[in-house]
């Protein structure tokens, strides 16, 4: 619901196609749990591509903040986006432990932060136009 909520609050092509690939990023995280981690490879695939598809979203979401001289917000996505990258560009190239848990938990943090702030300037932006 927040990512078809996001997508319709774009005005800018951009931000459509940001919201558009965040809608993409979500059906794979509910595919995620649809393939628990016995389902192979069908979990594994779904959490590559989700693990691809949120910071991809998040930096063209960025770049719309930006654009529409939203610095603050824009560059709060953009460190977001950069973070999830970031975690799994440490986890490939120097492994902090075995498995997956570190960069996951860590990839989560940032994401459900990331969504969090969005929807609270979601609200903020619709109770704006409600007056």
């Amino acid at each position: 619901m927040f990512a078809s909520g996001l997508f319709v609050l774009q005005k800018t092509m951009l931000g459509k196609i940001g919201a558009f690939i965040f809608v993409l990023a979500a059906l794979t995280l509910m595919a995620i749990g649809v393939f628990p981690e016995n389902v192979k490879p069908a979990h594994y695939y779904a959490s590559v591509v989700f693990f691809m598809l949120f910071p991809i979203s998040t930096f063209v979401i960025s770049a719309t903040f930006l654009l529409k001289a939203k610095v603050k917000l824009g560059l709060f996505t953009f460190l977001v986006a950069a973070v999830a990258v970031v975690v799994w560009i440490i986890h490939w190239t120097i492994p902090f432990g075995s498995g997956v848990a570190i960069p996951e938990t860590l990839f989560a943090v940032s994401a459900s932060t990331c969504s969090i702030v969005l929807g609270f300037n979601m609200l903020k932006e619709a109770s704006h136009l409600s007056k």
